[in-house]
Order: structure tokens, then sequence, then C-alpha cells
């Protein structure tokens, strides 16, 4: 199988990941993202996918599209415009996402907690060595899948895969043994063990979802440790930009209450104030209007905890953060 490299999802990565399938290549994986109107409209005419997948309708680009309708219609072009053979798969939990992909096709296929969908989640088990465990039925026929790593979107992305290996004939045991090879990309939720530390680099790109299900993350694989977060600005998101600050800022001092809480960048700065008034200790919140400037004051970490999480928009550049981090460490384990 063969899967588009790093974030080759545009009008130019996309044509170039169809290029380098080889003819060994039995299948191929393809990821399209959008930045206006129109752009996975252009992507499904290049490539005419065998099968499309929405996987989920979230807040990203939010000031970019115009409002969460224009994303709504964005991603769902997916559908609108795939060749009329392509199998499709919607996330099932979506009601808004679900009803609008029922008027666009007549054949769907579906995946999500909900007990309607062809492939749904029964139960899930975090397991203490960062791993989960997922029982899942899958058209019918009940499956026990385990996930190299621990996440609280895992599951969805689990049963978004197990749905179309099912449609694609894939026999069950390659799709179990993928899973469990998993490894997470930098910037994704990826943690290096080092001496001295737990350090979870999720520093690619940031979305109210992404934060809050990382934050849940956290807390359920690492309920004991002290904790240090970093955050920067989520950035392109419009009229909604005072709004998801101020909740991550809320998150922050009621629901992951870290021993230091260091944010970065202009709209950050609602977020440090914010956590203040939810709940944090003053003297635990630091603020710096980049990561030069935070890289500068050489704080010593190990006074806070021994897990530093990173999160925030990718022109914020938080993953400098994350390589002086490791660089300074004896020895580390990825």
């Amino acid at each position: 199988t063969f899967c588009s490299p790093g974030n080759f999802n545009n009008e130019i990565g996309v044509p170039l990941s169809l290029l380098d399938i080889q003819e060994e290549n039995n299948y191929g994986v393809l990821e399209f993202g959008a930045r206006k109107p129109g752009d996975i409209t252009l992507l499904n005419n290049i490539a005419l996918p065998n099968y499309v997948a929405c996987l989920n309708v979230g807040s990203s680009h939010y000031g970019v599209f115009g409002g969460q309708e224009q994303i709504y219609r964005s991603k769902l072009e997916i559908i609108s415009s795939a060749p009329k053979s392509s199998l499709c798969i919607v996330n099932h939990d979506d009601q808004v996402l679900y009803e609008r992909a029922q008027k666009l096709t007549k054949e769907i296929y579906t995946f999500g907690v909900n007990k309607k969908a062809h492939v749904h989640l029964k139960n899930t088990t975090w397991n203490q060595d960062n791993t989960m465990t997922l029982v899942m039925n899958v058209f019918g026929k009940e499956q026990t899948i385990k996930l190299s790593h621990a996440h609280q979107k895992y599951p969805y992305n689990a049963l978004a895969v197990t749905c179309l290996a099912h449609l694609a004939n894939i026999d069950h045991k390659h799709l179990l043994k993928g899973l469990l090879n998993f490894t997470p990309p930098p910037g994704r939720f990826h943690l290096h063990q080092t001496t001295d530390f737990t350090v979870i680099d999720d520093s690619y790109n940031a979305s109210i979802e992404s934060v809050e299900s990382g934050f849940i993350s956290l807390k359920k694989s690492f309920p004991l440790k002290k904790k240090i977060v970093i955050l920067g600005d989520l950035l392109e998101l419009g009229t909604k930009t005072i709004q998801v600050h101020t909740k991550i800022g809320k998150m922050c001092g009621e629901l992951i209450k870290p021993s230091l809480l260091i944010t970065v960048g202009k709209h950050a700065k609602i977020i440090a104030d914010t956590a203040a008034k939810s709940g944090l200790q003053q003297k635990n919140i630091l603020h710096f209007p980049n990561v030069d400037s935070l890289l500068k004051e050489n704080l010593i970490f190990s006074r806070y905890g021994s897990l530093i999480y990173t999160k925030g928009s990718h022109a914020i550049g938080l993953e400098k953060m994350v390589r002086v981090l490791l660089d300074a460490s004896p020895t580390k384990v990825s």
C-alpha cells in the first residue's frame, strides 16, 4: 500500500503522490486538503478515487472559509464530486454531516460510536503501556483491535480505516498488523522519552477540537504526572479567535491544570489570562510573544514536572522548542 508522504494534500502534493505510486502497489491512500471551496473537487478530478471518506468537520480554517457552513460544503465535495463508482464513507456521529451525505449519494457506509453505523465502537480500553484495545462491530461481526499508541481520537481513525479496509476486501490480519505498527508522525502527539522528560510533540497544527482531545489524552495516559503545557496561537479562526482561545484557557484551569503553563503568541495571551481566572496561579503561568523569546529564557523545566506537552498552529514554530528539549537530553528514545 502506498500513502502520500507527509502533508502532500493540495493541488501540487496530490499529483506528486500519484506519480510516486509504483506497479507493485495494490492500494494508494491519499489525503485531500482544502483552503477554499472547490479545492477537493479539483483533487477528486485529478485522482479519480475508488473510495472516499469524510472523517470529520472541525473548525480549522474557520476564518479562511468564512464560517462553519462553508467548511461543511467544502468537505462534502469529497462525496459530491467523487466518481459515480466510488464507495463513500462518512462519520455517522456527526448528524449534520451524515444527513447531508445521504442527500448526495444513494450508497453510503458509516463509522462511529452510533450503533447504527456499519462499523461502530463497542468498547475502548486505555492500557497502562500507552496502547489502546478496541472492540468493534464490523458489518455485524465483532472484532478486537489493538492500537500501538493511545489518543482520544485514535479510535475514530481506527473505525474509519477498518471500514475502508473491509470495503476494499483487505484481510483483517493485515489491518491488525498495520494498526499495531503505527507510529504517530512528528508533531502529531509524537511521544519522546528522554532521561529527564516525557516530551509529547503535538506542535504540527492545532484546532479547538485537537487541543481538547490532546488534553483528554494527557489526562488519561498520564494521570499522575505533573504536566508542563506549552501552547501557541491558533490561527485562521477569524471571528472565533477570542472565543476559542478563551475556551482553551478555561480548559487549562479546569481540565488539565498544568504545574506550568507557557503561552506563545499574540492570541495565546488570552489563554494565559483566562487560565489565571479559571484556577491556575499566576506564578505558574508564563507568556512569551514568540518562540525565540521563550528559548532565550533557558527555563529549568525540571522544577515543574517531568512531562512536557506542546501544541499550537504550525506558523508559531513550537517544533523549535521540541528540538531544543530533545537535543539537551543525554539520551532519547522516540
